[in-house]
């Protein structure tokens, strides 16, 4: 790059996406599980805020959550690039849809940026409308813009230059047929091998103990039911499965404060926050559905025996030792229990 180009890019200002983007998770469903952990009542006034559209929705949760910004997931490798290219005297914004309040908060910490637009519980400043926003703050192709996904595709139309981050090989396609090709970020890690992350944790060979007693009862020539037995197996993997994911998801501002388990799946944001309430319920719900399958008493312990593995997976990292030895210990009780029940004793 000649010096006169290069002294002509430092007067395109650089303006930067939060959600997906700078950090690697989104700040809607952040404050949004945190208000719903705070009191699940909510819930219906956010139908209603929602129906007078997303600013408004964000707006309204951000008056009532505050997401302790210090501990979320930044993207390291795209932070050291806006301030190399600060420190070449290139105004940098922060560009979001979040709210303005989570906008600032975040600006406040990482002090890299010039400026800060967002959505102002009036206008959702996404997609088509932030495009038309920059386009009329600095004319059309007067400013580059760093995004992750087709929501971004709008704004990269207007932009001079395309900065992807965390997208596909697709997405990169789309953004540089809309702009000039900037700098990728790629995406530190895939979803699904740090979901089997979560998954492996609960092991197989715990919940085959459920088989133990219809083998021992086989094995004493006592008539059992192997196929109850083998279903309740399936339904204590898919419960333990749920309760695990939703353990890290409530664990997930411990674990991002401890600097151990910051890593882990939901903390880093390798998983998406809104995974946890969603997948997490699904897979007990299924677990449970086939412990009422396998009858009345095998669904009682299984329901047990989710709520003891959920409540050691929340609290692995504040229960002391025996508290943990005990919660194991009535797991495996439960285990038991079902397994007499699932042969038909």
């Amino acid at each position: 790059m000649s010096a006169n180009a290069q002294k002509s890019d430092t007067l395109i200002p650089l303006c930067v996406d939060l959600d997906g983007t700078l950090i690697h998770t989104d700040m809607l469903w952040e404050s949004l599980v945190r208000l719903l952990r705070k009191n699940p009542l909510y819930l219906f006034p956010v139908f209603a805020w929602w129906a007078r559209g997303r600013a408004r929705l964000k707006a309204e949760i951000a008056s009532r959550v505050a997401v302790n910004v210090s501990t979320l997931p930044y993207n390291g490798p795209l932070i050291e690039f806006l301030r190399a290219e600060r420190t070449r005297g290139r105004r940098v914004l922060l560009v979001t849809a979040s709210d303005a309040a989570m906008g600032k908060a975040v600006a406040d910490h990482l002090p890299i940026f010039d400026e800060v637009l967002a959505s102002d519980g009036k206008l959702n400043l996404r997609g088509r409308n932030k495009g038309e926003k920059l386009a009329e703050l600095f004319g059309e192709r007067g400013f580059d813009y760093a995004g992750n996904s087709t929501v971004d595709l709008p704004v990269w139309q207007r932009a001079r230059a395309a900065i992807v981050v965390n997208g596909s090989p697709a997405l990169c396609r789309r953004a540089f047929q809309c702009a000039e090709h900037g700098p990728v970020f790629p995406s530190p890690s895939a979803m699904l091998p740090e979901l089997a992350k979560i998954l492996m944790s609960a092991s197989i060979t715990e919940n085959v103990v459920v088989l133990l007693p219809c083998l021992l009862m086989i094995l004493s020539g006592i008539k059992a039911s192997l196929t109850g037995a083998l279903i309740a197996v399936s339904a204590f993997l898919f419960c333990h499965w749920g309760a695990l994911i939703l353990g890290e998801w409530f664990a997930l501002d411990s674990d991002r404060s401890n600097p151990a388990r910051r890593k882990r799946p939901f903390a880093s944001g390798a998983l998406k926050v809104q995974t946890g309430p969603t997948l997490g319920p699904l897979l007990i719900v299924t677990g449970l559905a086939l412990a009422v399958w396998a009858g009345v008493p095998a669904a009682a312990t299984a329901a047990c025996f989710t709520i003891l593995a959920g409540v050691d997976s929340a609290s692995r990292s504040k229960a002391s030792p025996l508290a943990r030895g005990l919660t194991r210990t009535a797991q495996n009780m439960l285990r038991l229990l079902a397994g007499w029940a699932a042969a038909g004793l």
